[in-house]
């Protein structure tokens, strides 16, 4: 699978199960996109529910993804962040 392909990927798997049992949120951070992108498939290869802000997220939905995030109220636990987007409204 794509976790056992990569010791960074095994690394992130505990990571974040781990989060998840404590309750706690995770920020995913990548200066490429198609990095977030790999990660994005392995958390959907595992049913594991997360938001996503990059370049290309417009600007309401960054506004509410944020909001949503913070609130403690998003399902998600799991925010795949770009520094790229950093001065995109953050």
């Amino acid at each position: 699978t794509i976790y056992t392909a990569s010791i960074k990927m095994m690394v992130l798997d505990r990571i974040i199960s781990k989060c998840q049992s404590e309750g706690r949120k995770l920020l995913v951070y990548s200066q490429f996109t198609t990095m977030l992108d790999v990660v994005q498939d392995a958390l959907d290869l595992v049913g594991t529910s997360y938001l996503r802000h990059d370049g290309s997220t417009a600007l309401a939905r960054r506004a509410y993804d944020i909001n949503l995030f913070n609130s403690g109220h998003a399902p998600q636990s799991v925010y795949l962040l770009s520094t790229r987007a950093g001065a995109l409204g953050i």
